[in-house]
């Protein structure tokens, strides 16, 4: 059996890229695995075992590390090994749309969050084809369906990141009365997020115009690399929901605490059930709790953090009125 046979993507690295090519191919891929291996790192960290969203987040993370381990296998292998990777990288993909709904889920009207959730599982056919096409074609099966397929992919892949990126903006200017820069000044995390949303889709958006211009080496750019590494970035950073994240967020930069409410009546007289409020004018650096009893909000002096206190929903009781809601 020949290498080309052995190896189809020696006809991309012969041709028009030649050793250029396995250089930058070898570039992306380390660039890849490196930054995984230190988004895995920081995400084992900071993760709550019992979260199954930190758990996919961390899974995500592991599954498309495998890919870049390839270049280490050779002979009659290497197909079989390729093809394995590539399936745990697709199920990565498909994991990623899935974490991301979870985390704009709390934004989304309840139609919005099963149009969201309903058209990643459409996509998950696909995905399989794609799985088989792969091995197929990467193990000489003389199938090229492959190549034709390959210019499609973001199309099931990108449309739910995309999405998301542009509508936790829209959820900031709605729902909180903040500009994103002002929060960016109160959080570096913030902006690192934004940063990373807003770079992936710029390698996205290039790496759409290389496959449609060299679709026979489709694989070989390092672009949709770059974007896969933002995009694990921006899950990284924040490990919970975005509407937990920013109801943290404001809470810092308005100088209110944010405080859990036991189950029963509030003071409004509405049964809520781990529900929070936000009390006018407490310092954050106070570290105090609030204690709802009888009717009536105390402050009690704790030790808890502030990141402690994350429940999953508001309950807007200040002086001033409800935000308005970002519901798609």
């Amino acid at each position: 059996m020949s290498d080309t046979a052995q190896n189809p993507l020696g006809e991309c690295e012969r041709g028009m890229f030649g050793v250029h090519g396995i250089l930058t191919d070898a570039w992306g891929q380390g660039l890849m695995v490196g930054s995984i291996v230190i988004l895995l790192g920081l995400t084992i960290m900071n993760m709550r075992r019992n979260t199954m969203l930190h758990k996919l987040i961390l899974t995500e993370l592991l599954l498309a590390s495998l890919h870049g381990t390839f270049i280490f296998v050779e002979g009659g292998a290497f197909g079989w090994y390729f093809s394995s990777t590539a399936a745990a990288l697709y199920v990565s993909y498909n994991l990623h749309n899935i974490i991301n709904w979870m985390k704009v889920k709390p934004f989304l009207s309840k139609w919005g969050s099963r149009v969201y959730i309903g058209t990643v599982v459409l996509a998950i056919p696909f995905w399989i084809a794609v799985i088989y096409l792969n091995f197929a074609y990467i193990n000489n099966l003389r199938n090229d369906a492959f190549r034709q397929i390959r210019p499609w992919e973001a199309l099931f892949r990108e449309p739910w990141w995309i999405f998301t990126s542009f509508y936790l903006i829209y959820a900031i200017k709605q729902s909180y009365g903040f500009r994103v820069l002002e929060l960016v000044r109160a959080s570096s995390k913030l902006g690192v997020l934004l940063a990373a949303m807003t770079i992936s889709i710029v390698f996205i958006i290039i790496d759409i115009v290389e496959v449609a211009v060299f679709p026979e080496c489709a694989g070989r750019n390092p672009y949709w690399k770059l974007a896969l590494t933002f995009k694990f970035m921006a899950d990284a950073v924040f490990l919970d929901d975005f509407k937990t994240v920013l109801d943290n967020l404001t809470a810092r930069a308005t100088g209110n605490l944010i405080c859990p409410l036991p189950d029963g009546p509030n003071i409004a007289g509405q049964t809520v059930s781990r529900d929070r409020i936000w009390l006018d004018r407490v310092p954050f650096n106070d570290h105090r709790q609030c204690h709802v009893e009888e009717n009536s909000v105390t402050h009690i002096e704790d030790q808890l953090e502030y990141g402690s206190l994350n429940p999953p929903r508001s309950v807007y009781l200040n002086r001033g009125s409800a935000p308005n809601s970002a519901k798609f």
